[in-house]
């Protein structure tokens, strides 16, 4: 999942919706793009 986001985003601003159960530990998208080298940011809700 993180390899497919990640070509998504390159080079390019993008919104990418998972499911939660993607977001948590080392091994989820959010730790994985870090580790790419993209910087993630929280979306404020109101």
């Amino acid at each position: 999942m993180t390899f497919f986001a990640a070509k998504l985003l390159k080079g390019t601003d993008c919104f990418v919706a998972v499911g939660l159960a993607h977001l948590f530990y080392s091994d989820g998208i959010l730790a994985g793009l870090q580790r790419s080298g993209f910087t993630v940011e929280p979306v404020p809700v109101r």
